[in-house]
């Protein structure tokens, strides 16, 4: 990984996904990830069609346990209404 950090200059925070939610209708998703340093934030998404999601950019926002971040990932405008969030 040593590569990467001379590409950003930095260390780089690697996260892993620990799963996923989506809406009823199936248009609308989240993964909720863990990062190196404990924390834990989710990522919006997109259904494109098939099995394919988009990322969809946001404001990383971080949260003590995987529980508050799905808390807010299910509670956010993005999960319920489709209303974009802003990056």
């Amino acid at each position: 990984m040593a590569w990467w950090d001379r590409f950003f200059g930095k260390k780089a925070h690697l996260a892993q996904v620990l799963f996923q939610l989506y809406t009823k209708d199936g248009t609308r998703g989240a993964e909720v990830r863990a990062r190196q340093d404990g924390k834990f934030y989710f990522v919006p998404l997109e259904h494109v069609g098939g099995t394919d999601w988009k990322v969809i950019p946001s404001q990383i926002t971080t949260y003590a346990s995987e529980q508050e971040a799905e808390t807010a990932a299910v509670n956010s405008p993005w999960f319920l209404r489709g209303d974009r969030p802003q990056p």
